[in-house]
């Protein structure tokens, strides 16, 4: 009877999360540094696969500002909600959001840092970092 009703709940939470997906996320990872061009002696651009591309939700986290010598270095984070469904997401994958809600973030590149347990799995949380090198303010 017990496992009936946690799973009810499980259900409901699933469906209730679902609802809350406003926003879009493509996650890619990059592997390896691509193919060896001899004539320009560069790497032509790595394969980069698709690991997911669908609803998300994604919300600002923590931000903290460390000094190198005279410049300053904001850290922004933020997490990302996938429905549970959603697999094989690893740190140093890259997603690019869709968040209509938030100009200044829709379009943004965020590096995916950590994957949080949830013993139910209603949703997937994914921390990630604003990546600032890549010309994202």
């Amino acid at each position: 009877m017990a496992v009936a009703a946690i799973s009810n709940a499980v259900t409901k939470l699933r469906a209730k999360w679902a609802l809350r997906f406003i926003d879009t996320a493509a996650i890619v990872r990059t592997t390896g540094r691509g193919t060896y061009n001899p004539a320009t002696l560069k790497y032509d651009s790595p394969t980069t696969p698709t690991v997911y591309s669908g609803p998300a939700l994604v919300r600002p986290g923590d931000s903290d500002t460390t000094v190198f010598g005279e410049a300053n270095r904001t850290h922004h984070e933020f997490y990302v909600y996938l429905p549970h469904t959603a697999t094989g997401v690893e740190p140093d994958d890259r997603a690019t959001v869709t968040v209509p809600g938030d100009t200044d973030l829709n379009g943004k590149t965020l590096i995916v840092e950590q994957i949080y347990a949830d013993a139910y799995i209603t949703r997937r949380k994914v921390g990630c970092r604003l990546d600032q090198g890549t010309g994202n303010p």
